[in-house]
């Protein structure tokens, strides 16, 4: 397996050892909590291509509400993903450098500071490999958004 792969498993130097027919759900449900709204969505796919390393699954928690008088969300999620779950250059371009066999958490946050400004963050803890034992990925970013 070379980086070219973005975590998938090739066959030589650039050919796919799989091919991908993917079978990918996304269940959710957003639930009222005092003035708050909590989302809950969990989302499972497999490869049904190929027997090995076929799995991927993420789950995501969001709390979105007002903190100071001010819309705010907060969000959690963790998510595995195999190295021939997807194809790996269509992965989170952030988790885990944008590629397969990873699992790992995503904690953010954001606060709407002004009318349509919104700032935040985000911090990102993954492991390259799928079985949670290989070299270690952090990313933290800073992010504004506007709105108009």
């Amino acid at each position: 397996m070379t980086h070219g792969g973005f975590g998938n498993s090739l066959a030589g130097d650039s050919a796919f050892a799989t091919d991908f027919e993917i079978l990918d759900a996304i269940l959710g449900v957003t639930i009222p909590v005092n003035k708050a709204k909590l989302s809950v969505t969990v989302n499972p796919l497999i490869n049904t291509a190929t027997e090995r390393d076929n799995l991927g699954w993420a789950a995501l928690v969001k709390l979105k509400g007002k903190c100071m008088d001010l819309p705010c969300s907060l969000a959690y999620d963790y998510r595995v993903l195999e190295p021939n779950a997807v194809v790996g250059f269509y992965t989170d371009s952030d988790a885990a450098g944008g590629r397969t066999n990873q699992r790992g958490h995503r904690i953010s946050g954001d606060m709407e500071v002004l009318n349509g400004l919104s700032l935040g963050g985000t911090a990102i803890f993954s492991t390259l490999n799928a079985s949670g034992d290989g070299n270690w990925y952090q990313r933290w970013m800073v992010d504004a958004s506007v709105k108009f």
